[in-house]
């Protein structure tokens, strides 16, 4: 009340009007009657998700509209994406090269000791003086030295094959190789970066995704295009949904940056309407619009959970229209206002 007290008064009247209008408004479903004015209509006729204002009362309101135009766009889905730090790789490759010297030290020990094992048997077999004894100690050592290849090797296989499970195929080829080939050399020369993407846990897909587009805010059309290498299945695996790993360019990246990422499943193109980000109202967790269906009528409509998000209008393909008169303005008020004509009077039996 002190608030209301210091508004200046031309403003207080412009409040209390408006107000009473809206009150008014939302009454009206309840209480319309039929032609002849004889019997009032029940409120259960009124279709549920809709409110009711008054021509007169949109324009003070702020309510304003626009028609949808058809568009043609690529169907995605929202998901979010990590730059991953190349320490964990470079540990990696660095045990992969700690355990290729291994191999070749314990199959240099093999080769020496096997060597010498055969040169004393073919000295016995020609009665050379070359004791049994001797023969089984060089024969020890050479079974000693083939059991540590054996080991040696069978370690650089688990550290591969646990590369390839934990990095996918693509990036488990690159640490392993002698060389690194050019996409490994760009990231380790900061022109590029390693991220993961984390698709939404309902989205399964048979293959690659055919177009991903990242962006480090909610622009989608400062969305750069990432590669996708392979599946990472073991990428972060505490929280649902299939990881992908991508490789994008470095432009004002680091690790640990989280994106905004778009993903295509396939390459074909939609037909579908834009829904202004100033049309879409928030109710039950999930993003709604409001479209004009009469003069004085408002409808709220659900948006698909295919539609995409471009950060200032969002892409449906269904449950909208070319022609729908979306509401762009005053849509946050009409979901209040229809909430509130939901709450029973204090006198309701």
């Amino acid at each position: 009340m002190t608030l209301w007290r210091h508004l200046p008064g031309r403003v207080r009247r412009r409040r209390f009007w408006l107000c009473l209008l809206l009150a008014l408004a939302i009454n009206l479903p309840a209480v319309a009657a039929d032609d002849d004015g004889d019997d009032a209509a029940p409120a259960a006729d009124v279709p549920m998700l809709q409110v009711v204002i008054p021509a007169a009362v949109q324009s003070a309101a702020g309510i304003a509209t626009q028609p949808l135009a058809q568009e043609q766009r690529r169907v995605e889905r929202r998901a979010l994406a990590t730059v991953l730090s190349l320490q964990p790789l470079l540990a990696r490759r660095a045990d992969l090269l700690a355990a290729r010297a291994d191999v070749s030290a314990a199959r240099a020990r093999f080769s020496a000791s096997d060597d010498a094992y055969q040169r004393l048997r073919r000295l016995t077999g020609g009665r050379a003086n070359v004791s049994a004894r001797e023969l089984a100690g060089v024969r020890a050592t050479q079974r000693v030295d083939g059991a540590q290849l054996q080991a040696a090797e069978a370690h650089l296989d688990n550290l591969r094959v646990g590369l390839r499970h934990v990095w996918g195929p693509v990036v488990a080829q690159w640490l392993a190789a002698e060389q690194a080939p050019p996409p490994w050399q760009a990231i380790l020369d900061g022109e590029q970066v390693l991220a993961t993407l984390r698709m939404p846990a309902d989205m399964h897909l048979a293959s690659a995704p055919a177009r991903v587009l990242v962006a480090a805010d909610e622009r989608r059309t400062q969305a750069r295009q990432a590669n996708v290498l392979s599946a990472a299945p073991e990428q972060g695996t505490s929280t649902p949904g299939e990881t992908w790993l991508l490789r994008l360019p470095a432009q004002g990246l680091h690790a640990g940056m989280r994106l905004s990422a778009w993903v295509a499943q396939d390459d074909e193109a939609h037909a579908g309407v834009l829904i202004p980000a100033s049309a879409v109202v928030w109710q039950d967790g999930r993003p709604w619009a409001y479209v004009q269906i009469e003069d004085d009528r408002f409808a709220r409509r659900p948006l698909p959970p295919l539609s995409v998000d471009n950060g200032d209008a969002r892409f449906v393909s269904e449950g909208f229209a070319a022609g729908d008169a979306v509401v762009t303005a005053g849509a946050q008020m009409l979901l209040g206002e229809e909430l509130r004509a939901q709450i029973p009077e204090e006198d309701d039996d």
